[in-house]
């Protein structure tokens, strides 16, 4: 009883470890990352359950930058699925692979682009035979594996074109119409529909010049299938899901081989055609004809699904002539789609409906693919053109060379013929820019003779008609086929913009210009009170927000006004935290993360302050995205998170109360962004930065701040100000002491979570004790005085060494000397007196304020008097700079040289002011700081050295520095 005990005890143990190993699976080190997939394949290959989740966090590893995490990643895949198998039994674990993560609902889209990514690596690193593989994946196509058999030789597709190229006569056989692998449902064969046109992609990229006329066929065979799945589908009425997959599959495929060489007919190099009258037809059978006769007018024969009907279909638009006759009869009869004379209101399939707006959407935006494919191909083209006709010109232009001044000739000559070459291809490239540009824009959505002109209030009702809009799916269809015609033109975009975002963001609850009219009651609208209403939609908002990242980086300048509001969804109302609303924000980060990481989107501080408060979201998903962002941006050149840390963190407290359930609070979250910082030029900056920010938050949080606010609020009193999204108002202006002194807090912790080397304690030396710019902050908050302290701690605290010996303060003359001037192997003698200057300086601060209490009423006036070494004296005597003189000649003149951080003029002066102006009562004169101390040695050697003369000009320079600085 006992062994079994211990036995379970064992198994509940690895089972609690799970978590533990997917956090060091997200790890920044690298070697953290390699032994966790070492353990959790170890665990895995020993059938363990808890190690499921965490192998599936290991195939999402392939993506990363790291050479070393994405080797380990196609390792432990191969260790997995193929190491020690032959070819048969290698696809057969793929397979199951596949149907266990497909059908177990645990894999998502991420999922299968990951293990897509590692069989093609596995691949090319020759860890499958891949011409026994492809054959073994071909003949699993007529068994009930055919969709995952399909999915791994899209994978293969890429690293062994030939291979699959050469089995493509018995894929068209199996695939085909009469063949074995269509499936029984409709799902199934438009799901299979859609595989088949991926694959069919994958493999015309890869081999677009190597097709044969032959290999042509079967794909254009291939291709004519997908379509007529699609349609015949459609034309029975039977519009399952997997509808709208296949027909943006079998489209984008039309699409991408009609730039072949091989295409000949109409309806192979005119796809926009080809679909138009499609698109048409479509409408036609949903609109005019009854739903008995809604396939005759598509597939111009039987609806029995015949091929032959099909192809009756796209043989009449190939033997149409290749003018624009035929496109505008289809238009013209789209346009009478109603008769007119009709008063009875239409009954039409919503299904079917929705299929013709999702077609007339997609259709839209490949066309725009087309037109930019096009002119391309007519820019690649041109340029050949251009480099034949210099090469000819160069040829007869050659002549024998008859010395130097004869091939200087010819070389100007060259180079006129190049000169005027270029010219005219530039002129001639911005004209077809135009060109392409108008066509696109005016051409295809507001095109008198386009169709997909006149769908356009179609559109508008799915979203705005009350009858139209009670079903979720029409509405979703119309919102995302809008949101296709709004990235093909930008004054469609223009024009439409506000209605987009009212949907995804409404004020007071309603959706805007989709609420209910004047006088119409709402629910009756809606279609009553057990119907989903517009705003519960989770996923049409979902998807508008994908949309709208779309649009940011189609047209920037339209759509940047309003990216407020989509930083805005970063957060979440108070008791707003359920399920739908963190899927919504998870959807929103996904998309500015993609934007930021892929440089269409500047990070902003208001971004990232909302995204690292996300970092504590107890979503983990959204916490895992958000850690991840800010991993990409650390390891960027141009130092984004550097650049914008001060301003995220004196803000970091305003965004917290509208961030959702978070674990931790702002302190956490400053460790967190802190870690980034490792650079010490870095950590230099920062502290002069941070230190400023310090300081105007210690002063408005306190007196001056008060009076500040006073004096703002008489100001709004007398002038009044308009309002931009709330910014500005009273409740913010009774914050504003409150918010003050958390930034305080923020900024303090900051300071004291970095490390500090020799440099950069000198660099913070200067800032407390010479220039005192911290003097409030640590006179009156308590945190920035603990912070201070925690650094001098860290600082003097031990170090360990490789021997294990204690590294510490070493003596000033065997300090070793660093390469950068400081943080060397052991403390300097500078760095340690600086380091006790500033605890002296804390401290004295700290006692001076327990010991007056009133000295708070000066606040206006400046920080209270410090007492201690380190503290500046206020009177002044006659022999206070001879006292100075005298202490810098004890001073040793090493201790200058290992100070690089005070060789700079200001601290120069500000040591001269401090022991020579006569600032102080008499106690503390002539016992400057170690600043002080260097400054004089420096000038008493320097009098030593140039005698009178040095001392004339060094009193001449003082002169004029006093007369720049007056």
């Amino acid at each position: 009883r006992d062994c079994y005990t211990q036995r379970l005890r064992f198994v509940e143990l690895i089972d609690s470890a799970e978590t533990r190993l997917r956090g060091l699976l997200a790890s920044r080190t690298v070697s953290d990352v390699t032994e966790a997939i070492s353990v959790v394949v170890e665990l895995r290959l020993k059938n363990v359950p808890a190690a499921t989740r965490a192998f599936d966090q290991v195939l999402g590893l392939v993506w990363s930058r790291q050479a070393a995490v994405k080797d380990a990643a196609v390792e432990a895949f191969n260790r997995m699925h193929l190491e020690g198998r032959d070819s048969a039994s290698a696809v057969q674990s793929l397979l199951e692979m596949y149907q266990k993560g497909c059908t177990g609902g645990s894999w998502t889209y991420t999922h299968l682009a990951s293990v897509q990514e590692l069989i093609q690596v596995s691949a090319e690193k020759d860890y499958i035979n891949v011409k026994k593989a492809i054959p073994e994946f071909v003949s699993a196509l007529s068994g009930p594996c055919c969709s995952m058999a399909l999915r791994a030789l899209t994978s293969l597709g890429a690293a062994s074109a030939q291979e699959l190229l050469a089995q493509l006569p018995k894929l068209a056989e199996v695939c085909g119409p009469d063949g074995a692998g269509q499936g029984k449902t409709s799902a199934e064969r438009l799901e299979r529909a859609r595989l088949v046109c991926q694959l069919l992609q994958r493999l015309h990229a890869c081999t677009a010049n190597q097709l044969t006329d032959e290999t042509w066929d079967y794909m254009w065979a291939l291709t004519e299938h997908a379509i007529f799945v699609v349609v015949s589908c459609f034309a029975r009425g039977d519009v399952p899901a997997q509808w709208f997959g296949a027909a943006q599959a079998a489209m984008d495929l039309s699409f991408e081989i009609s730039m072949a060489t091989k295409a000949s007919t109409v309806a192979q190099r005119c796809p926009d055609k080809l679909w138009e009258r499609v698109l048409n037809r479509m409408l036609c059978a949903v609109l005019t004809a009854p739903a008995s006769e809604a396939a005759a007018p598509i597939c111009d024969g039987e609806a029995s699904g015949d091929e032959p009907g099909v192809g009756a279909a796209e043989g009449s638009a190939a033997e149409a002539p290749a003018t624009d006759a035929d496109g505008e009869a289809d238009a013209a009869g789209a346009g009478d789609i109603v008769p007119a004379g009709s008063a009875e209101p239409l009954s039409v399939s919503g299904q079917q409906l929705g299929c013709a707006v999702f077609l007339a959407g997609h259709l839209a935006l490949r066309m725009l693919v087309y037109l930019e494919t096009l002119q391309s191909a007519l820019k690649r083209k041109r340029l050949a053109e251009e480099d034949a006709r210099i090469a000819e010109q160069r040829e007869k232009n050659k002549k024998p060379k008859k010395g130097k001044k004869g091939g200087k000739d010819d070389k100007e000559e060259e180079e006129e013929v190049d000169q005027a070459t270029s010219m005219g291809g530039v002129g001639q490239e911005e004209r077809e820019n135009d060109a392409f540009l108008e066509l696109a824009e005016s051409g295809i959505v507001f095109g008198s003779r386009s169709l997909l002109d006149k769908i356009k209030p179609l559109l508008f009702a799915c979203l705005l008609d009350p009858a139209l809009r009670t079903d979720p799916i029409l509405r979703r269809l119309g919102a995302i086929s809008l949101c296709k015609y709004m990235t093909v033109s930008k004054k469609f975009c223009q024009d439409n913009l506000q209605l987009l975002f009212s949907i995804l963001f409404p004020k007071g609850g309603s959706s805007g210009a989709l609420s209910a009219e004047a006088g119409e009651d709402p629910e009756s609208t809606m279609g009553g009170a057990n119907t989903m209403s517009l705003m519960e939609d989770t996923t049409l908002r979902q998807a508008l927000l994908v949309a709208v990242g779309d649009l940011l980086f189609r047209h920037p300048n339209v759509v940047e006004p309003w990216t407020g509001k989509l930083y805005a969804s970063l957060g979440s109302t108070p008791g707003a935290d359920g399920g739908a609303v963190a899927e919504l924000r998870l959807t929103a980060l996904l998309v500015l993360t993609h934007l930021v990481l892929n440089d269409m989107l500047k990070p902003r501080a208001v971004l990232l302050v909302r995204a690292l408060w996300l970092t504590a979201c107890v979503h983990e998903p959204t916490a895992r995205v958000a850690r991840i962002l800010f991993q990409e941006l650390s390891k960027r050149s141009t130092n984004v998170v550097y650049n914008l840390l001060p301003q995220i963190i004196s803000i970091l407290p305003d965004h917290q109360d509208n961030s959702g359930q978070l674990k931790g609070g702002a302190e956490e979250r400053v460790q967190f962004i802190m870690q980034f910082v490792e650079k010490e030029k870095h950590i230099e900056g920062l502290i002069e930065k941070l230190s400023i920010r310090l300081a105007q938050s210690a002063d408005a949080s306190g007196p001056k701040g008060a009076t500040q606010q006073q004096q703002q609020q008489q100001v709004r009193q007398t002038q009044p100000q308009t309002q931009a999204d709330g910014d500005f108002d009273d409740a913010d202006d009774a914050m504003l002491p409150k918010k003050a002194t958390e930034a305080v807090c923020c900024l303090s912790h900051a300071l004291g979570s970095m490390n500090y080397t020799d440099r950069c304690v000198l660099r913070l030396h200067d800032v407390i004790v010479v220039r005192k710019a911290l003097h409030t902050a640590l006179s009156y908050h308590a945190v920035a005085r603990d912070c201070i302290l925690s650094i001098v701690e860290k600082f003097k605290k031990p170090k360990v060494g490789a021997k294990g010996g204690a590294e510490g303060f070493v003596p000033e003359g065997e300090a070793p000397a660093a390469a950068d001037g400081g943080g060397g192997k052991g403390v300097s003698a500078a760095a340690m007196a600086a380091i006790d200057a500033i605890e002296q300086t804390v401290q004295g601060l700290a006692r001076g304020k327990e010991e007056d209490p009133d000295a708070a009423a000066a606040g206006d006036d400046g920080p209270p008097a410090a007492s201690g070494a380190g503290a500046s004296s206020r009177g002044a005597g006659r022999g206070s700079r001879g006292a100075g003189k005298r202490k810098a000649e004890e001073a040793p003149a090493m201790a200058a040289e290992e100070n690089p951080g005070f060789e700079d003029a200001d601290d120069r002066e500000a040591a001269k002011r401090a022991a020579g102006k006569g600032r102080g009562r008499g106690r503390g004169r002539g016992r400057g700081t170690a600043a002080s101390c260097a400054a004089e040695a420096r000038e008493e050697e320097a009098s030593k050295r140039g005698g009178r003369g040095g001392a004339k000009k060094r009193k001449a320079k003082g002169g004029d520095d006093e007369d720049y600085e007056g």
